[in-house]
């Protein structure tokens, strides 16, 4: 895959890939670092054990070196900061062209309903910050590890815009109902300890380096069972909620778009904008 902001790498001697965005400053998820998480997802699953022996048949057909099996992936931030991602990039909701809007929306619906119900293992590394888009992303992974510093949390309605509906009903699955709707309707972000409590995060590390070892501890225990009754399982768990999210793209495209360019928001936008410019300066 060739994407300027996400990377996959396959760990050393290992069935299992990392999955890094690196996008300065924040890691903000526009169309490019979207875009990129679906190329990396597509890839992944493309080198699973079981789809992997046609292409490694073709690749030494053509003289190149078999590729190694994928069973799992690592999601993590690349940054030198304590930033998982800072969520959506605001440019791309701020006064949104259509055209742009509808592939910027589609392409996280589609990734998000098919990272949830992935054949892989799916961990999610969060380093810092979690906020929005970031949290989404974690909560349709497989498992969750924070550090001690971190903050996770669906926090749209502190910037005047709505929480997804589908993002929400993820929301209740893993905190229930009452906490999910504390944290949404007062922009709640939790820090790591109130994240492990409402069950938000499966553990919590003191540092970076705890975070990848903790992370591959998990998947190495994971990895330990064979892979179809884990699939069986997750589809039973999340095949429902993957086909509504990516099945209400096209409504999410024009409730989206056509919300995002009310006068008040446009207003509250702008001056996220402002602020997040002058704090840049």
């Amino acid at each position: 895959m060739a994407n300027k902001y996400v990377k996959l790498e396959v760990a050393e001697g290992k069935h299992y890939a990392f999955v890094t965005i690196a996008r300065n400053p924040v890691n903000s998820m526009n169309l490019d670092v979207w875009n990129g998480l679906m190329a990396a997802l597509e890839e992944a699953e493309s080198r699973m054990p079981s789809r992997l022996p046609a292409t490694n048949s073709s690749r030494v057909v053509q003289g190149l070196p078999p590729l190694t099996p994928i069973r799992g992936i690592i999601i993590r931030s690349g940054l030198a900061r304590p930033v998982f991602t800072a969520g959506n990039d605001i440019t791309e909701l701020f006064k949104p062209q259509r055209e742009r809007y509808i592939q910027f929306q589609t392409i996280q619906n589609v990734f998000l309903g098919r990272l949830m119900r992935s054949p892989l293992v799916t961990i999610v590394a969060i380093r810092g910050a979690c906020p929005a888009g970031g949290c989404v992303v974690a909560m349709c992974c497989d498992h969750r590890i924070i550090t001690s510093d971190g903050t996770i949390g669906l926090n749209e309605v502190a910037l005047g815009i709505p929480v997804p509906y589908s993002w929400l009903v993820l929301l209740e699955r893993l905190v229930g109902g009452t906490k999910a709707a504390e944290m949404t309707l007062q922009a709640k972000m939790l820090n790591a300890k109130q994240a492990l409590e409402y069950g938000l995060v499966e553990a919590v590390v003191d540092s970076p380096e705890a975070l990848v070892a903790k992370a591959t501890e998990v998947m190495d225990r994971m990895l330990r069972f064979p892979d179809e009754g884990r699939h069986a399982t997750k589809a039973i768990l999340r095949n429902e909620l993957s086909e509504m999210t990516i099945g209400r793209a096209p409504i999410d495209v024009e409730t989206g778009y056509n919300f995002l360019n009310t006068p008040e928001v446009v207003a509250s936008l702008g001056g996220v904008l402002k602020r997040l410019s002058s704090s840049k300066m």
